[in-house]
């Protein structure tokens, strides 16, 4: 056993919350990765999962929403201790607490960056969270402060709980349990005799408790002192542990096991399903949560579960296409790579029809040319054609010796597909001058000498571009006649080319690369964004606006044709594969496991108040920083209603004060500051305003 040490530790609690301006078409409620789900009564439930995500129940679990949260950072566990007051834990010690049943959230960031896994009221004021690291800290008033416990270099600890206000368990890697007898101020390690992931533990009276994780179900009967392995190598891992008396229990993972005997015997309910975690309000109602927003309720002990998130089984979808604000259709693979998906519109996304074409094959991208008319290709030379606005597909000759992953209209007869030939990895351009009926190679000496032709953008009948590894771009003016090349010297993948007319383009790629055209694919300029990913898609709806999107959630955009860049929280750390947009406002993106993200306000993740007065504020504001991310300076605004001492400061992630940039009596009226981050390093900073009583804070983040 370590040597437990008590130190105190600061913390930045951050006021501000994320209004983001992405919400969920598909999977419904969404379709992020839920963590762990918690019953408070009999029609209110909490479920937390990644990217931020807090879901809220209050009809048993029948129906979901969403809660506003302070953070993008993922989260793995939660506690209630009535209706009003609950703490959520998770990545980079992230913790949040509310007071009012959900409707604010209060962000903490511990000084000591580990991310925590599980949490757990013992009363009102005393709450203990574990997590990496064999970190354990706890709190004495109500999760204002927390101290240091116990703090190892070998052991995540994964789950914490607790039967009275003394006596606690916490389990983590390798078989680690430890035990409390005086409310979490020491901690003893005792034998588990397993070395299997422990992720759960649940109390049936003061002594008798379950733990499970990996491949196996543990009891003990005296109190958490030694412990029979009941159930081990199930086949399918179990997560967590939730019993609702002394003898009715559930065990949840890869399996749904029920216990009527206090855990003595198991039985398996439900099978082939991925379940994090499970809560049992009484013997018949149950929820369980898990991978890409499963959520699963039963009403009758768990015999049978009726799924409550909707979607398409959480396949991924590659590329989405709308031609108004109304009509669309996104595409991609169904069973992972069995059937093709195409799914359609006519609502603006509301509602969606799931359209399973039987080509065995995977599609990759879209193109409309009006409401009724569309195309689609994929692997295997598949190219589809619906002309009843994608109710029904014809599949047409294209040849099976390509994988097709880009398509264009330049009219409605001449149709421009790009891929490459898996056999000889060289590029491939079909054009079709019939509308789809017979696609023809073309023949150019600038053209098979690349790897794959990923996209094709026409402005005109004649005019067009074709983009791909290695950095290739070429360029026609007679219709693919002839090619020309156009790299200028680049040599990482290109994934996609959009323009917004003859002159405007840009291409996306590998590395962050952004390039940008204003003088129709001549030259191209690399774009200076600040923010690194694998753009797949972009999407140009008019000179100023350019949206594009990434794996890992990431969308970024500018609004000023390439000068600024600014990324976006989208709700999601899934990959994005297609965006549309049919103006600056309204857009879509696709995703992995069916993601649909749908945009109203151009994706904006803070509202200006454009009308707000700053010569006479009539309320307090501190605007988000400009531009953000940035390097070396950016410009911070805020307004005082009042005359007041004003501070605004800066903070490091672990809450240590970099810079006063105020610090004196300001007269009402509307301030800017400029803060320069020379001599700091890259990262995540914090400035926080002070006027009399009112107090914000917003992040901004520095990168050089």
């Amino acid at each position: 056993m370590k040597k437990i040490v008590l130190v105190f530790t600061f913390l930045l609690t951050i006021s501000f919350q994320i209004n983001a301006q992405w919400f969920w078409q598909n999977p419904l409620p969404q379709g992020n990765n839920l963590n762990a789900v918690e019953f408070v009564d009999a029609n209110t439930a909490w479920a937390v999962g990644d990217a931020g995500t807090i879901l809220k129940s209050t009809d048993g679990g029948s129906s979901w929403n969403f809660q506003t949260s302070a953070t993008e950072k993922n989260l793995y566990a939660l506690s209630f201790f009535d209706n009003s007051t609950g703490i959520i834990v998770g990545e980079s010690g992230v913790i949040l607490k509310t007071t009012d049943g959900g409707i604010n959230w209060n962000l903490t960031v511990f000084s000591f960056p580990r991310t925590l896994f599980g949490v757990c009221f013992i009363e009102h004021n005393n709450i203990v969270a574990v997590g990496e690291d064999e970190i354990i800290i706890r709190s004495t008033d109500g999760g204002v402060s927390w101290d240091l416990r116990s703090y190892g270099i070998t052991f995540k600890l994964f789950a914490v709980d607790f039967w009275d206000n003394n006596n606690g368990l916490a389990t983590g890697e390798n078989g680690k349990i430890l035990k409390t007898t005086n409310g979490g101020l020491d901690w003893v390690s005792v034998i588990s005799g397993t070395t299997y992931y422990l992720t759960g533990i649940s109390w049936i009276n003061s002594s008798n408790c379950t733990v499970v994780g990996g491949v196996s179900i543990l009891k003990s009967t005296n109190g958490g002192v030694d412990w029979l392995i009941q159930v081990e190598n199930t086949t399918y891992g179990v997560n967590s542990v939730d019993y609702i008396d002394d003898n009715i229990g559930w065990v949840a993972g890869g399996l749904i096991f029920n216990s009527t005997n206090g855990g003595n015997n198991w039985v398996i309910q439900k099978d082939s399903v991925k379940v994090n975690d499970v809560s049992f309000y009484d013997s018949m109602n149950g929820i369980a949560v898990g991978n890409n927003g499963e959520i699963l309720k039963t009403n009758d002990g768990g015999k049978d579960w009726t799924n409550i998130s909707s979607g398409t089984d959480f396949l991924p979808l590659m590329d989405i296409k709308f031609i108004d604000e109304n009509i669309g259709t996104a595409i991609g693979m169904a069973n992972y790579g069995y059937t093709s998906l195409i799914m359609n519109t006519i609502d603006g996304g509301r509602n969606w029809d799931a359209n399973i074409f039987p080509l065995f094959r995977d599609l990759e991208k879209i193109a409309m040319y009006n409401p009724e008319y569309r195309i689609a290709v994929g692997e295997y030379g598949t190219i589809i054609k619906s002309t009843d606005s994608g109710i029904n597909w014809t599949a047409l000759s294209g040849g099976t010796g390509y994988h097709l992953f880009g398509v264009c209209f330049s009219d409605s007869l001449n149709i421009y597909a790009t891929g490459y030939y898996p056999s000889t990895y060289t590029s491939v351009i079909l054009h079709s001058s019939n509308g789809g009926s017979d696609w023809i190679p073309q023949q150019h000496p600038e053209i098979g000498s690349y790897g794959s032709l990923n996209s094709v953008y026409f402005t005109s009948q004649l005019l067009g571009y074709a983009v791909g590894n290695n950095g290739v771009i070429l360029k026609t003016t007679n219709g693919g006649i002839d090619w020309v090349s156009k790299a200028n010297g680049i040599y990482y993948d290109l994934y996609d080319i959009s323009f917004s007319n003859s002159n405007l383009g840009v291409v996306v790629g590998s590395y962050g690369l952004i390039f940008k055209t204003t003088d129709g694919g001549e030259t191209w300029v690399q774009q200076n964004t600040g923010i690194n990913g694998t753009w797949r898609r972009a999407s140009y709806p008019d000179a100023n606006n350019i949206i594009a999107v990434s794996d890992g959630g990431l969308i970024i955009r500018t609004t000023d044709g390439g000068n600024s860049w600014e990324s976006q929280f989208s709700g999601t750390k899934n990959w994005l594969t297609g965006v549309s947009f049919i103006d600056k406002n309204i857009g879509w993106v696709v995703g992995a496991f069916g993601t649909i993200l749908h945009t109203t306000n151009g994706g904006v993740t803070f509202i200006e108040d454009e009308e707000n007065n700053f010569t006479q504020p009539k309320d307090y504001s501190l605007k988000q920083n400009y531009p953000n991310p940035f390097n070396p300076s950016t410009s911070i605004q805020y307004a005082i209603s009042s005359t007041q001492f004003v501070t605004l400061k800066v903070y490091d992630l672990l809450g240590r004060e970099v810079a006063t940039l105020v610090n004196e009596e300001k007269t009402i009226g509307s301030y800017e500051v400029e803060f320069y981050g020379n001599n700091l390093t890259s990262g995540i900073y914090f400035y926080k305003l002070q006027a009399g009583s009112f107090v914000e804070t917003k992040k901004m983040v520095l990168i050089k």
